[in-house]
Order: structure tokens, then C-alpha cells, then sequence
């Protein structure tokens, strides 16, 4: 099989973590055997990159070179990707995509953008949700077509490691607390200021509290970052299946979060994890309670063996295989096999 990934984050040499879910998830399906190619778009270098990658997403009407499957990460490639009419689309949306909450205050252009994302799995061959929550905001046509698949996590890079071990390679203070924010805090969506004003009110009753923010990580780095922190905060206002929550639990760091995307069916009974309502005393008692369990960890790890890397790709080589058997870029609602079978019928008598 052969699938050409058009995605708008991808890493960079500047940015070697942006998009690394997609390369992993590309990863996971070269293990398996499937030869993917990747249509990178720097929209955060020039939005020009949008234009040249619709030029070549229309040359694919002529090439040579020929594809199962595209498979369009993000609303916007997602549109680009009904540009050819040649190859079936799979599109995943990733959260803003679907449920509406951009980089910045809602706009009248992002609700019409937004719309027609969701409008798109009428059409396409197959869709991709990280959460129920995702799913209940599209439109009924086309629900038979789209699947709930999380990213997966690659348990052999992320997994256990002794906290005075990882802290040691990364030069941190072995007497600390350390809740670990693990994103860039001016993003607007990740909501660092109440992470930060909920850590403000833990480090009250626990005076060595630190807060440490993933910013500029490299990939291979983060999970040290994980096993040396104590408590991973995550206060986003939209996600889709956040990475880091699995990625800190494949590494059992404790979790404390607001219910956004699918973190409550994900840390369901899991120890030390804790889902609060986005409220700074809340997540500020949370965090003390994950303190003072301290130095036990989350049994995070066992409850996501289903999500492994290698178990979420054969998951996506199944859609793929559903995918090819239905029509090209804006006609994959047309079901090709039934088409055959109707053809295949013999005259009536």
C-alpha cells in the first residue's frame, strides 16, 4: 500500500516538534510495511506554502506516481486534498478543526472555516476523530464513515524511567516538585494562565513546587522532560486526543487536567490522574493531592496498552483498506463495491 500524507505541521530543523504525532504515526505505519510519502505545508513560514502544495495536490491528477490513499491531517489539508479526483481522501481532524477553538478569539471567518471542515465528512472516503466529543459535532450524513482513533504512542520511547536518573541527565533539582506544563505558553488554545494561576496557589501549601513549561523540546528529549517531572497540568481549551496526556502516561506521570477532548475516558481509574473543571482552586487541590502521594506514580501505563503505536496503526491500515473501495478527493461517499455489484446483477427474465 502507498499513501501520500498532506499535513500542515511537520517537522522542521527549526521546529523539530511540530507535528511529530504525524511523523510518529508515519513511523508506525513504515514499521507495518506501508510506503507513505509526505506533502509538508510551512503555512507558518508564508501562507504562499498553502498555494503551491494546492498546485501539487492538482498535478496528482497527472502524475505517474500513484496512491491507495490520501490521507489529509487538519481540516485545511483536508480541502486542499479534494483538489485531485483520482485517489480516495481519509482526513483526521485534530480538534480546532471540528470543534471551533482556533489560535485566538472565535471570528467570523474561522466559524465559516470551521463549518466547512466539518461539512467535508459528508463527502470524503473516510474521517478520523480523536474523541467522541469531536464526533458529536459532525453531521449525521457521513457518520458511517467516520472512526474514532486516537494517536498512538510509541511505548518504546516513552516508558518508565527513575526520576533521580532522568533529572540527573537533564541538570534539573533533585529536591523539587515539579508540575510540568507541556506546551508553549503564549499559545492561546493551551491556556497557561491558569495553569500558572492554579500552580500559584498549590506552591501555597507545598513552598518547593516548581512550574517547568515544554517549550522548544526536542522530540527524543521529552520523555526525560516526563519521567523527571511529578505532575503533568494540562489546561487547554480545545484538544483533540492530547499527546502529551498518553505520552505522560505511557510514562506514569501523574495527570492533572480539565475535561477537554478525550482526557476522562483516557485516565478513567487511573491512580494520581485527576480531571477538574477549569477552575485554579480546583486544579491548585489537585495538584496538592498528587504532591502529597508523592513518591508514587500513576499506573497510567497499563491502562493504555491499546493505544500503542503499533495497535492504533493496524487500526489506520483498516480504514485505509475501507477507504480505497469507495470514490476519488470530493466523490468518496460514492461506495464502489456496491456500484460493482449492481453492474455484476443479471437481466431480468
Amino acid at each position: 500500500m502507498r499513501v501520500l500524507f498532506v499535513a500542515n505541521a511537520w517537522p522542521t530543523p527549526e521546529q523539530p516538534w511540530r507535528g511529530v504525532f504525524i511523523e510518529r504515526q508515519r513511523t508506525g505505519l513504515q514499521r507495518a510495511g506501508v510506503e507513505v510519502d509526505v506533502l509538508p505545508i510551512h503555512g507558518h513560514r508564508s501562507r504562499l506554502d498553502y498555494a503551491r502544495a494546492a498546485a501539487r495536490v492538482l498535478s496528482l491528477n497527472l502524475s505517474r506516481r500513484r496512491y491507495d490513499v490520501l490521507h489529509a491531517h487538519t481540516g485545511h489539508c483536508g480541502v486542499l486534498a479534494v483538489l485531485q479526483a483520482r485517489y480516495p481522501v481519509v482526513m483526521s481532524y485534530v480538534g480546532y478543526d471540528v470543534d471551533g477553538v482556533w489560535e485566538g478569539p472565535d471570528t467570523y471567518r474561522t466559524r465559516i472555516a470551521t463549518g466547512i471542515f466539518r461539512q467535508l465528512s459528508r463527502v470524503l472516503a473516510a474521517t478520523i476523530v480523536k474523541s467522541e466529543r469531536g464526533r458529536a459535532l459532525l453531521p449525521a450524513t457521513g457518520l458511517h464513515r467516520n472512526h474514532l482513533l486516537p494517536n498512538g504512542v510509541d511505548f518504546d520511547e516513552f516508558r518508565p524511567l527513575a526520576r533521580e536518573e532522568a533529572r540527573r541527565r537533564l541538570g534539573w533539582n533533585a529536591d523539587s516538585q515539579v508540575v510540568l506544563f507541556p506546551s508553549d505558553r503564549g499559545r492561546y488554545t493551551k491556556r497557561f494562565e491558569l495553569a500558572s494561576e492554579a500552580f500559584g496557589r498549590a506552591k501555597r501549601s507545598h513552598p518547593t513546587l516548581e512550574l517547568v513549561t515544554a517549550e522548544r523540546v526536542l522530540p527524543t528529549e521529552m520523555p526525560l522532560w516526563l519521567n523527571a517531572a511529578d505532575v503533568l497540568i494540562l489546561t487547554s481549551r480545545t484538544e483533540g486526543s492530547p499527546n502529551a496526556v498518553k505520552e505522560a502516561m505511557a510514562c506514569n506521570l501523574p495527570i492533572v487536567s480539565v475535561d477537554v477532548g478525550d482526557v476522562v475516558e483516557v485516565t478513567r481509574g487511573t491512580r494520581h490522574c485527576h480531571i477538574c473543571r477549569p477552575d485554579a482552586d480546583a486544579l491548585a487541590r489537585a495538584i496538592s493531592s498528587v504532591v502529597n502521594a508523592l513518591p508514587e506514580r500513576s499506573d497510567g501505563r497499563e491502562r493504555i496498552s491499546h493505544l500503542a503505536l503499533a495497535s492504533t496503526t493496524h487500526k489506520l491500515i483498516e480504514i485505509y483498506l475501507r477507504a480505497r473501495e469507495r470514490g476519488p478527493g470530493p466523490l468518496g461517499f460514492h461506495d464502489r463495491r456496491r456500484s460493482s455489484s449492481r453492474r455484476a446483477l443479471p437481466a431480468a427474465e
